[in-house]
């Protein structure tokens, strides 16, 4: 049995269906129910570890059809403890994205907001959608900042504050309850890197599917070469010290940012934008004649 953990769903959705397309695997991408309000209450303290565990175990088996189950689904995340207790001998695989690109894709798709990118209002949602606004956690109901701090906290610094602690959260609990059941996979490696994750699952196979990106932007991606200085400024303060761990290029030692590329032949390395202090200029000009 194994569950994917992570901070979004497009590399979970991904890795679901090309691990779906080996044999003696299931792969699940958030099967009912999804765990959308209930990972929050968890955390928040409302929820009881046993009710999460019940519901666990009606509706997740080790095995279906035959086949060994996993599952992705970024709600695993909040309830590692819970998992570790109800399944013992499962295994995790921690899918992590770089805080530059999911900062810009789930400010883009509108986290914390109170809508959803499909839709401009609350009121005109779906359940679904509105499950997933209600469920988003929250830095002062989970206790990691007071509420004033969050108060005062805009969308674009909940949203780097977001990244932040649900990594964090994943690496303690990992490290806790299952140190040595899981395995860490960048997402931009996650080709390159998913025939080494299949072995360790024990699973056959003759040629692994290519990954497609899944659920992409539907809005065009808030990119940080676009970013304002106090922006950056929260970026740096949320999830500076976990991108020097993770992605140590995406900077240089004295601060200058580089931004990140990816080439599956040469690895990870520094991507300068050049057009960086021109968008800078427009941006500070755009901000001038708004505050006019």
């Amino acid at each position: 049995m194994f569950f994917i953990v992570s901070t979004g769903r497009s590399g979970t959705m991904t890795i679901a269906r090309v691990l779906s397309s080996i044999n003696g695997c299931v792969c699940l991408h958030e099967p009912s129910p999804e765990l959308i309000l209930e990972s929050s209450e968890y955390r928040y303290g409302k929820l009881s570890k046993e009710k999460i565990k019940e519901l666990l175990l009606n509706t997740r088996k080790p095995f279906a059809n035959g086949s060994v189950y996993c599952e992705s689904n970024q709600t695993l995340s909040l309830i590692i403890p819970v998992l570790a207790e109800t399944f013992p001998e499962a295994r995790y695989i921690w899918l992590i994205r770089n805080g530059l690109d999911v900062v810009a894709s789930i400010y883009q798709k509108q986290w914390y907001s109170g809508h959803s990118e499909n839709h401009d209002s609350y009121e005109d949602c779906p359940p679904i959608e509105k499950a997933w606004i209600d469920g988003r956690i929250r830095g002062d109901l989970c206790g990691d900042m007071s509420s004033d701090k969050w108060a005062r906290l805009d969308r674009f610094g909940r949203c780097c504050w977001y990244w932040s602690y649900v990594n964090r959260l994943i690496e303690a609990d990992l490290n806790k309850y299952v140190a040595a059941r899981y395995k860490i996979i960048r997402l931009e490696e996650m080709e390159m890197e998913l025939a080494r994750v299949i072995r360790w699952m024990g699973l056959k196979y003759a040629v692994v599917q290519k990954s497609v990106r899944h659920n992409v932007a539907k809005r065009k991606l808030y990119l940080w070469t676009c970013w304002t200085d106090k922006e950056r400024s929260l970026f740096e303060h949320f999830c500076g010290r976990l991108m020097d761990r993770f992605y140590p290029l995406w900077r240089t030692s004295n601060g200058e940012w580089k931004g990140l590329r990816y080439d599956s032949r040469s690895g990870f390395f520094p991507r300068f934008n050049s057009n960086y202090k021109f968008v800078k200029r427009v941006n500070r000009l755009l901000a001038r004649n708004k505050s006019s």
